[in-house]
Order: structure tokens, then sequence, then C-alpha cells
């Protein structure tokens, strides 16, 4: 995996930064298990209402599946009773 896991999360790879530093999603939740990632709008409360951080924690998210080749499928989905507002 591109990542490092911690708890739950995936640290995701930081796309602007030269030394590939990583960063802890806070809007969205990402897995990669048996081929498939599965990624997480992580706002319930909010409806997984659609900010400017969970586009570019997404963005993070694809890199990292796309640069994984274990990963066949991924999964969008959303938290809670609605995808995404």
């Amino acid at each position: 995996m591109h990542g490092r896991r911690r708890a739950d999360r995936l640290l995701l790879p930081h796309r602007s930064a030269p030394s590939r530093r990583c960063t802890i999603p806070t809007e969205i939740r990402y897995e990669s298990v048996g081929g498939t990632a599965t990624i997480t709008l992580d706002r319930p409360d909010r409806l997984n209402a659609f900010t400017p951080t969970m586009a570019g924690e997404i963005v993070e998210a694809f890199d990292s599946a796309d640069a994984d080749g274990d990963v066949r499928v991924v999964v969008l989905t959303g938290a809670g009773r609605g995808f995404c507002a």
C-alpha cells in the first residue's frame, strides 16, 4: 500500500510536497482490502456536504489507489444516511 495505516485511517501522500509527506484525512476514510479500495465521505452530521478539503482528500485517495498495483476497483460511498449534499 502506498500510505501507512494509523488506527482506521490511512495516511495519504500529499501530492504537492516534494518529500511525499503524508496527511491524515479528516473528511474521508480510505481502506484498501483484497483489491478493493473504499473511499467513504465521512461527514455524516452534515450529510457529507462536499468541501474543498474533502475534494483534496478524495484526489489524494484516488492517487493512492492508482499507485497501488493491487487495487482493481474503487468504491465511493458516504457515511450515514446521505451520500453527499
